[in-house]
């Protein structure tokens, strides 16, 4: 049987690929929590900025709420009637002011 042994140099490129590995995880790691909190910290911006939007727009709500409604003008009681009341009124006033026709 032939037994296969690893030379000093071979054991030596192992290692270091073993090395080269763990930092580049070690950086990726790194990278995905620098991007995790920057993402939870844009979150929270973004939330606060929502939440005092939505104060505001509830004040304003409130305050439109709170204040207190315009009373409509009534119309003046003189001369009220429309104008087409008027017209059918003045109508027969006026075939009776006329002299009746004689016949004849």
């Amino acid at each position: 049987m032939v037994k296969t042994t690893k030379t000093d140099q071979e054991r030596a490129a192992i290692a270091s690929n073993k090395e080269e590995r763990a930092r580049d995880a070690a950086l990726a790691m790194r990278d995905y929590q620098a991007e995790k909190l920057a993402v939870l910290a844009k979150t929270e911006r973004l939330r606060a900025l929502r939440l005092s939007r939505e104060a505001q727009e509830a004040r304003a709500a409130q305050a439109a709420a709170d204040a207190p409604k315009p009373v409509p003008e009534k119309p003046a009681k003189s001369s009220a009637k429309s104008a087409a009341a008027k017209s059918a009124e003045a109508k027969p006033a006026a075939r009776a002011k006329r002299a009746p026709k004689k016949n004849g």
